[in-house]
């Protein structure tokens, strides 16, 4: 086997695991923004909430998340999308931690909303970072895997945060998730260190076949060094607009639906005389 040959499957080693580290921090994503769902019938008899003050901590998290989306949108144009993204990760991490501590409604309001700020960092990011270093005759494959992570991570959240709460409460809930989410990170730093070392020193990432360049760039390009100007970034690149058309999907269509359904669920299940199952 020649060299050439040997560089060629390091890449392609390497890139899978990129898209299998984005796959689990989004599986982890959706995880821990669960967790609060899980816990709500235990939480409110503890605190003493009414139905409108759970429904405002279960939808706190969207009401920051979905626009806090277009802030990271512009940080990893800017920014190291990798760090960027393990900031993200542990900062909801932390929340998720912290969240096991809590003392009342305040403080868990406030928690939620930093749940909401780190995980908006998730879909930006892997966004960016497929589009980087993916061909597109790879991209639907990719794309799969972070969306069985939205889908897997909801239920395997509630199954084992449901078996975890019966035996120890819901406190231990939080701690476990937040601790184990964290566990992500030396994975990311040693699965990207030579991707991340390039994107710190400014050197491009290496374009995909086929990539679609900005008019007038050369693929590749970061896009802090396309335009200064936010603005002209977003007007000078089909590219980059896609990612903000993105993000504005999920600010006016996710968001207005999670909230509302967030705020009403509490009133049905009192309406419907629902219980938690677990005495």
């Amino acid at each position: 086997m020649s060299v050439a040959s040997v560089e060629i499957s390091a890449k392609a080693g390497s890139k899978s695991v990129l898209v299998g580290l984005l796959a689990a921090a989004i599986f982890i994503n959706y995880v821990d923004r669960g967790n609060i769902a899980t816990a709500a019938p235990l939480l409110k008899g503890e605190f003493a909430l009414s139905n409108e003050q759970l429904g405002i901590l279960i939808s706190a998290f969207f009401w920051v998340y979905a626009p806090a989306q277009l802030l990271a949108a512009w940080l990893v144009q800017r920014m190291n999308a990798y760090r960027v993204l393990a900031l993200g990760l542990t900062l909801w991490s932390l929340a998720t931690i912290l969240s096991g501590f809590a003392n009342g409604f305040a403080m868990m309001l406030g928690l939620r909303v930093l749940l909401g700020l780190g995980e908006s960092a998730g879909f930006p990011a892997s966004a960016k970072l497929l589009a980087e270093h993916l061909p597109p005759h790879r991209l639907g494959f990719a794309n799969a895997l972070l969306s069985a992570g939205i889908n897997f991570g909801p239920s395997v959240g509630t199954f084992l945060g449901g078996m975890l709460m019966a035996g120890a409460g819901w406190r231990p809930l939080f701690l476990v998730f937040g601790a184990m989410s964290l566990l992500w990170l030396p994975g990311w730093f040693l699965g990207t260190r030579e991707y991340a070392a390039e994107a710190a020193r400014g050197e491009p990432a290496p374009a995909p076949p086929s990539q679609n360049c900005c008019p007038g760039r050369s693929c590749g390009v970061r896009p802090s060094a396309i335009s200064p100007a936010i603005t002209r970034s977003i007007s000078s690149c089909p590219g980059y607009r896609s990612i903000w058309s993105g993000r504005m999907d999920t600010l006016w269509w996710k968001w207005p639906g999670w909230a509302v359904s967030s705020m009403l669920w509490p009133r049905q299940a009192a309406f419907s005389g629902a219980r938690w199952p677990i005495a």
